[in-house]
């Protein structure tokens, strides 16, 4: 087996060195990244807020079924000579 020498072990603690940097310059951008986000979300404009409700209670709309006519009114014209089915009440 083959002993390392001096410029082996440079050459590794070069490579080690190099993928720390990386990786600490990876997570101080993602926790710089973090903390603008954090920053900015806290100013959000009310309108942004108003439309997304807006937006919500369009999409709440859609999804609920349609509304079901009174069975007691009739949905059809009525002729002159009829009278509403409720005209005793």
């Amino acid at each position: 087996m083959d002993s390392l020498t001096p410029s082996d072990f440079a050459a590794t603690n070069g490579f080690v060195i190099a993928i720390l940097a990386v990786l600490f310059l990876s997570f101080g951008t993602v926790a710089t990244l973090v903390l603008c986000m954090r920053r900015n979300a806290a100013n959000r404009d009310k309108e942004v807020d108003a439309l997304l409700d807006e937006l919500a209670n369009e999409e709440k709309q859609k999804t609920s079924p349609p509304h079901q006519p009174d069975p007691t009114h009739p949905t059809k014209p009525l002729e002159p000579w009829e009278r509403n089915p409720d005209w005793w009440k």
